[in-house]
């Protein structure tokens, strides 16, 4: 033991200090084992010495009494409760042979001479264990007393004022009405109060009035956006879907949910059930459903090339990971790959866990399936009403009268009339093309194949009544090959048929055409790739004729009995000069079904040539829908119909969680070394044995999980939720470790106020208002945020609570108080995310082209409030996340501040800043008064809530005068900084008054005590 003597010396040594006598005062002082011991154990001892069996060196585990008092593989006792001098653990962390200290010297983080006093002392004190705090069910504690009782305004302050008392420090004096408001409306709101709420307040005498203020805040629609913006972050929202492409990904419908479950005042329990699980509920409604987008907010990897199953089961982690940090603030994750080395949680118990998560049918696919519609209720409304009128329009298709017509259409068609082929007295061509009559009345092309030709055909007939013309085109199997002259089936393009009748233009109603390479035209094209568009021909492999029927707006009408002059112009053309028209024939028919006939699908003018007593019920149908489709008369009654189904709204789709049938349930095995590929044995759903069991119907599914964590006896939930408002509302939580509450994370520094306000919250039947309300009420909310040279001192970082809370708001905060006080903010509420401007270019994802664009809203949704702004992952709103906004590609716990130059760049110089500013200027000069007094106060007192100081007026006014003075000397730049982006100025307003007070007001939205909450 010699050679442990230098550092026992200066162990000794620091007992002397306090008393001489062996047992001196400081070690009868209690040692704390999870206040005082736990954390350097946990820290500096259980990454070798802690729950991880794989990295467990020398047989030694500290996490627990029984194992720590036991003999370690050398045969040493490291912990000899009441006998530190004899305690292996002792010698080691005290021992000068470096190759024997722990912790190991190239951790390069050894023991400070105090933190092994404590461990001495608590060794001598019988090495007492205790369960780390968290993991015990909060009790709830009486409330302290105190030595001020006129203070405390509920149970919170007498918690907050007991621990100041303790550390000799008063509460800060209760803080003015106008930084109150101010205070308030952004905690609950996310917004400024308007100068309305203001002056309403502060004049307010009712003893009732702030109380009543709160109750307004929690009712206004606003509440839940801004609350909701937190829960997104928990969620790792985001528009798209993550990875190297990053697509878009339709999701906006399940932000809206979060939005009205706090508006609505959903309890926490059932709030956690319907998103982990609600699809599993009873009869689960399409909220319910709608609420499980929660955890199909995890990425999808849809390159090409990627292996659906490890991205699947990369998502499943995440959910597992999310579920267990956002309702325990466990770091679940560190037990993928290895048992967890600080927490109580095996990696066969993460793998157990993941069971529960392991049966959803959701695989990385490109198509976000499972998905569902979700409309809003303003859409499902109009589409039900839409729906109305679409039936009651269709139901005018089912009258005896549109039967009736029907079967004359079929009579018509089974009796029509013959076609008359046309005899040509004279045939032209502009390009040399000859003609042979043959018998069939047809003609044959002869001669050189050119590109383009036209062919005028004059003919004379008796018929009266024409009413269509039909073109047919016939394979010759005495013309050569297609490709060697004018081909049996050459291809050609017909870019026009006009017809003339005595030398007067026929117009034609429409054209039909047995075959075609596209919607076939009888209008003259007017550029190559038309002529292409509106092509028709021969198909060269089917070698059948083929025919176009063109159906005259109105029948010919001849003034006598002579015969009527017919002149028919064919213009054709092909890239392919030896692919042109070859043989051809016209006819011409006086009755209309012969036209229809042509223009009936083969099939379904077969079923009218079959007997009505001889169809099927099918045939019949098909009939009776064909008729109600395309028959003339109707056109009117189906264009109506048409335009009420565009007139429905789209329904937007939600991926949503739904779980795989039973007999296709995937077996969960555990991952070694956390690979997805490497199988280990095979598992069962089981919950973590360090906390409280399950309750005894528990179902193995979400279900079951989210029934856990909400259940009373769990010893997390309620305290990470009322922490996380706590938070919010004070800029540190109880336990500043939101994220961890293992034995990692930071104590509480009240542990008691934690426990009762966990409590609390579950004795309010988890009313998230109601314990806001709690917390907003207390004196401790209330206090001023002035700093002391005292407070400053004793308590810099206001762990103690003695002063209200004072710090830089959220980056959407910036952005709403921006809009807002200029008068530009829109409080519409709810629907798809909006593109505020941004820095053009920033939309260049890898692989995905298609959605580089980022189209920048107009009108009201350009400004809408920072929730609503897309958010993609790869590229997050720049400035917003210039303002510590996470891209939420994981679930972010809480966001860490940041104060960087950059900040202060986006203020003072991003278009959508400086177009407030603009707007602010004309608010001011506009409502601010005649003088420039009167609007510089008015400015001061709008932006900062509270009346205007001297000083304060005294400065905006010196900078007013001057850049007025600079801006009637530069006219052009007058009017840029006025108008450019925000608009041209209304009627009588100066542009170099207007772009100085855009000055002020930059400076204005750019003040500490704007951007700052106090």
């Amino acid at each position: 033991m010699q050679q442990y003597a230098p550092l026992l010396i200066v162990t000794a040594f620091l007992g002397a200090l306090v008393t001489a006598d062996p047992l001196a005062a400081a070690d009868q002082k209690p040692v704390d084992f999870n206040r005082d011991v736990r954390p350097i154990l946990s820290k500096k001892c259980f990454p070798c010495h802690g729950p991880d069996a794989g990295s467990r060196e020398g047989g030694l585990r500290l996490d627990l009494r029984d194992a720590a008092l036991g003999e370690t593989d050398s045969g040493e006792r490291a912990i000899v409760p009441g006998n530190a001098a004899s305690s292996e653990l002792i010698a080691r962390i005290t021992a000068d042979d470096d190759s024997l200290r722990m912790p190991p010297v190239e951790t390069g983080d050894p023991l400070t001479i105090s933190q092994i006093d404590l461990l001495r002392r608590w060794i001598n004190q019988d090495a007492p264990y205790a369960r780390h705090w968290a993991f015990v069910k909060p009790t709830r504690p009486q409330p302290p007393k105190v030595t001020n009782s006129n203070w405390p305004l509920n149970t919170i302050d007498h918690f907050v004022l007991n621990r100041l008392e303790q550390a000799d420090l008063a509460p800060s004096p209760r803080v003015d009405r106008y930084a109150l408001i101010r205070r308030l409306s952004f905690d609950l709101r996310g917004l400024p109060p308007t100068p309305t709420e203001v002056d309403a307040f502060v004049n307010d005498n009712d003893p009732q009035a702030y109380e009543n203020l709160v109750d307004a805040f929690l009712q206004d629609p606003a509440y839940g956006e801004r609350w909701a913006q937190m829960w997104l972050d928990l969620a790792r929202y985001a528009d798209s879907k993550g990875y190297g492409s990053d697509p878009l990904r339709e999701i906006w419908r399940y932000r809206d949910w979060v939005i009205d479950a706090f508006n609505n005042n959903m309890p926490y329990d059932q709030f956690t059930i319907e998103q982990i699980a609600g699809d599993l509920l009873p009869e689960a409604t399409l909220e319910q459903r709608m609420a499980t987008a929660f955890h199909r907010n995890t990425m999808t990897n849809t390159e090409g090339g990627t292996d659906d199953e490890e991205f699947r089961v990369a998502a499943v982690r995440d959910r597992v990971d999310t579920t267990m940090q956002v309702w325990m603030g466990l770091t679940m994750r560190c037990a993928t790959c290895h048992d967890h080395k600080y927490d109580p949680i095996a990696q066969k118990e993460y793998y157990q866990f993941y069971a529960f998560f392991n049966q959803t049918s959701d695989n990385d696919q490109p198509n976000e399936s499972p998905t569902i519609p979700a409309p809003t209720a303003e859409i499902a409304a109009e589409n039900q009403r839409l729906d109305a009128e679409i039936a009651k329009a269709r139901a005018q298709l089912e009258t005896p009268e549109i039967a009736a017509a029907q079967t004359a259409w079929e009579t018509n068609l089974q009796n029509s009339g013959a076609w008359f082929v046309i005899t040509p007295q004279n045939i032209e061509s502009t390009n040399g093309t000859t003609f042979q009559s043959l018998p069939d009345g047809s003609l044959l092309a002869g001669g050189d194949s050119p590109a383009t030709d036209t062919y005028t055909i004059t003919s004379q007939t008796s018929l009266r009544n024409v009413s269509a013309v039909r073109l047919e085109v016939i394979p010759d199997p005495t013309l050569p090959e297609a490709g060697s002259g004018r081909g049996a089936a050459g291809n050609f393009v017909l870019s026009q048929f006009a017809l003339k009748v005595d030398d007067v233009d026929q117009p034609w109603d429409r054209a039909a055409a047995d075959y075609s390479t596209t919607n076939f035209s009888v209008q003259a094209a007017t550029t190559a790739k038309d002529l292409k568009k509106q092509g028709w021909s021969v198909d060269s492999q089917q070698q059948q004729p083929h025919a176009a029927v063109f159906i005259l707006k109105e029948p010919l009408t001849q003034t006598s009995d002579a015969a009527t002059t017919l002149t028919f112009r064919i213009e054709h053309q092909n890239e392919k000069p030896r692919q042109t028209l070859g043989r051809f024939r016209i006819a011409i028919t006086n009755d209309p079904a012969a036209a229809q006939r042509l223009e009936l699908p083969a099939e379904i003018l077969a079923i009218i040539e079959t007997p009505s007593t001889a169809r099927d019920a099918a045939q019949s149908q098909k009939v009776h829908k064909y008729f109600r489709e395309n028959a003339p008369a109707l056109k009117p009654l189906r264009d109506k119909i048409a335009a009420l189904q565009a007139a429905k709204p789209a329904i937007p789709t939600l991926p949503v969680m739904q779980e795989l049938p039973v007999e296709k349930h995937r077996t969960t095995h555990l991952m070694v070394k956390g690979n997805f590929l490497t199988h280990g044995e095979e598992l069962t759903p089981a919950l973590p044995v360090a906390f409280h069991p399950a309750a005894s119907k528990m179902p193995a599914t979400r279900l079951g999980v989210a029934q856990w964590l909400v259940d009373p006896e769990n010893p997390l939930t309620a305290r990470v939720a009322v922490n996380r408002y706590w938070a919010r509302l004070f800029g540190r939580g109880i336990v500043t470790t939101e994220e961890d509450f293992g034995t990692q994370g930071a104590p509480p520094s009240h542990p008691q106020l934690l426990d009762w306000l966990a409590t609390e919250y579950v004795r309010l039947g988890w009313d998230t208002k109601a314990i806001l309300k709690q917390m907003v009420l207390s004196a401790t909310y209330q206090q001023s945020a002035q700093v002391t040279p005292q407070l400053l001192e004793h308590d810099p970082n206001n762990v103690l609570l003695s002063r209200g809370p004072r710090f830089r708001l959220k980056a959407e905060m910036v952005r709403d108080q921006a809009l807002a006080l200029s008068g530009l903010l829109s409080r519409k509420i709810h629907g798809p995310s909006v593109f505020p401007p941004q820095p053009p270019g920033l939309w260049r994802a890898a692989f995905n082209g298609r959605d580089r664009k980022w189209a920048t809203s107009t009108g009201e949704d350009k400004y809408r409030r920072g929730l609503y702004t897309f958010w993609r992952r790869s590229v997050p709103y720049p400035s917003m996340a210039t303002f510590d906004a996470p891209s939420r590609e994981v679930c972010a716990m809480r966001r860490i501040r940041t104060n960087t130059p950059l900040q202060a760049f986006v203020t003072l110089n991003d278009p959508v800043y400086v177009e407030a500013a603009q707007a602010l200027a004309r608010r001011i000069f506009k409502e601010g008064g005649n003088t420039t007094d009167q609007r510089v106060c008015f400015a001061l007192r709008l932006c900062l809530v509270r009346p205007a100081t001297d000083a304060q007026v005294d400065a905006l006014t010196e900078l007013f005068t001057t850049e007025l003075t600079h801006y009637q000397q530069n006219k052009t730049a007058a009017a840029e900084l006025a108008t450019i982006p925000l608009g041209e100025l209304p009627d009588g307003m100066p542009p170099a008054d207007l772009a100085a007070w855009t000055v002020v007001a930059n400076v204005l939205l750019n003040l500490d005590a704007v951007l700052s909450k106090n």
